[in-house]
């Protein structure tokens, strides 16, 4: 049995769109700043990958380009920090603090499962940790249980075996808020990935109709969201982190069945600080890309700076009718 999306009475976006932007302004928008063309292969691949019962998967919100092609590298890790923030969280806890063993790069140790599907630039990329990428699908094939698995897919991408019912691996579902998603994925556009050369605000509409992640962003989060008191789902907001890192630390140990003593609880909390994972080569892709910025501010609220209240009042008419009919709050 596979859970569809179709039972989860998902908003989408249209109407809503209509009224924020006029279609002149957006089809001109698009004209500038196309969507890339799907690439049905690499969906395949993806979409008949085996699950273990005893994988672990960190996902996160899906990309930019709407996973409509594979290209070209989309390195907009839209909740980069959030998710490399518990992946980190996760490998030591399951590996017993091993920070020896982290000293490994992350991609390595929790690749990204769609990697493969990527072009990698050679302005960006360093040659020497091509394997975990260019060929992510035959590297987590080849890795010991359990497996460390991360994601950026939206729901109609998945791994089919993960919708199952049937499905024992256990997944962690990272959200955060929106506006500051799309703050965060603009200066990644824009900078890290050069894929984007035009204004914020004009991202921030195309953002909204789907250029960046499209109505993925609701359809991902409500999904997990319903689901979240399965045994095998665990949600967390970014914002829970930023609040009170202790206490998810407790949350994700426990989900995972590894009860944490206080001392190892204290040294875990400041090794995944945010100044602490900024400056280790590890976690922050510097040596990766030739340029830096992967783990950029890592604040809540940082749109309030970045956007016009006219924005804001636009996000806020999106994020009404795209979550009015379900119980998740912002």
């Amino acid at each position: 049995m596979i859970v569809t999306i179709s039972s989860l009475n998902i908003i989408t976006s249209t109407s809503t769109m209509a009224n924020l932007f006029s279609k002149a302004e957006m089809d001109e928008l698009f004209k500038k700043h196309p969507q890339l063309q799907f690439n049905p292969d690499c969906c395949e691949k993806i979409k008949n990958f085996q699950i273990r019962d005893s994988d672990i998967f960190v996902i996160g919100n899906a990309r930019s380009g709407n996973f409509q092609s594979f290209k070209h590298l989309i390195v907009n890790f839209s909740v980069s920090i959030g998710t490399t923030r518990i992946q980190e969280m996760v490998w030591l806890i399951v590996k017993n603090f091993d920070y020896e063993g982290a000293k490994v790069f992350i991609d390595e140790r929790f690749p990204v499962l769609e990697m493969f599907a990527y072009e990698l630039p050679q302005r960006y990329i360093n040659p020497e940790k091509f394997d975990c990428h260019s060929n992510s699908l035959e590297f987590i094939d080849a890795m010991k249980d359990p497996r460390f698995i991360k994601m950026h897919l939206p729901i109609n991408l998945f791994p089919e075996q993960l919708l199952s019912s049937e499905n024992k691996a256990k997944i962690i579902f990272i959200a955060r808020n929106v506006k500051d998603v799309c703050v965060s994925s603009y200066y990644q556009m824009k900078y890290l990935g050069s894929i984007y050369d035009g204004s914020f605000e004009d991202f921030c509409k195309l953002y909204m109709c789907g250029y960046a992640i499209g109505s993925s962003y609701w359809e991902n989060l409500l999904y997990f969201w319903n689901r979240r008191h399965e045994d095998g789902i665990l949600f967390i907001k970014y914002e829970e982190m930023i609040a009170d890192l202790p206490a998810v630390i407790k949350k994700v140990a426990k989900f995972l069945n590894k009860p944490i003593p206080p001392e190892k609880e204290e040294k875990l909390t400041k090794w995944l600080h945010f100044d602490s994972m900024k400056s280790n080569s590890a976690l922050n892709h510097e040596n990766l890309y030739n340029k830096t910025g992967f783990i950029r501010v890592g604040k809540i609220g940082e749109h309030k700076k970045e956007m016009s209240s006219e924005m804001i009042e636009k996000f806020d008419t999106w994020i009404y009718q795209s979550i009015k009919d379900s119980d998740y709050e912002i």
